[in-house]
């Protein structure tokens, strides 16, 4: 590749079965996830949080506390940070509670006039048509198809928040318009 090319690091910080909770950006507390971030003077962040808070019964109020607080936590670090909000993919728990789930994320991505990601809607809007649209691998993770509706749809929400290219994405997630070091919670 020409090193002469602005490129992107991608670092993915997510842990395994974490929970909004485990994100969010308290200060003064001794240790959060959240506070990773100030060790790579990260600029761009992906946050794709919400599936463990559905099986781990978070209220819709509680999970977007959370995400309000990992933002600002963000934002106090870096005023100029850019933030692209990832709904969770269609998962097995009750169509209620995703639906209120997905109002939060719609409503959060609004006042902090944030792009949206919308992964249920291009996955089929529930687990069954997900499956059927060969996005799942189980109940609550996608498989490399669903893996792929992500990233184009990453790509795209990058593409807007940069306002860059209009080409379509590289084989090597190595973009030569878009530029910074970004992290994936």
């Amino acid at each position: 590749s020409d090193s002469t090319q602005d490129k992107i690091q991608l670092i993915n910080v997510g842990v395994q079965s974490s929970r909004t909770t485990d994100w969010a950006y308290v200060s003064g507390q001794p240790w959060t996830m959240g506070q990773t971030w100030n060790d790579y003077g990260i600029d761009t962040f992906i946050i794709s949080l919400g599936i463990n808070d559905g099986f781990n019964s978070v209220s819709a109020t509680d999970l977007e506390t959370n995400l309000e607080t990992l933002i600002d936590g963000i934002y106090a670090q870096n005023a100029d940070a850019k933030i692209i909000l990832v709904d969770p993919n269609p998962y097995n728990e009750s169509a209620a509670e995703q639906y209120n789930y997905i109002t939060k994320y719609e409503d959060i991505a609004a006042a902090y006039d944030i792009p949206l990601v919308d992964v249920r809607t291009a996955f089929g809007g529930n687990v069954a048509t997900a499956t059927s649209n060969g996005y799942m691998s189980d109940d609550r993770h996608p498989n490399d198809a669903g893996y792929e509706v992500y990233a184009d749809l990453i790509y795209d929400a990058l593409v807007e928040v940069y306002g860059g290219a209009t080409a379509e994405p590289p084989s090597e997630f190595l973009p030569t318009d878009l530029s910074g070091l970004l992290v994936w919670l």
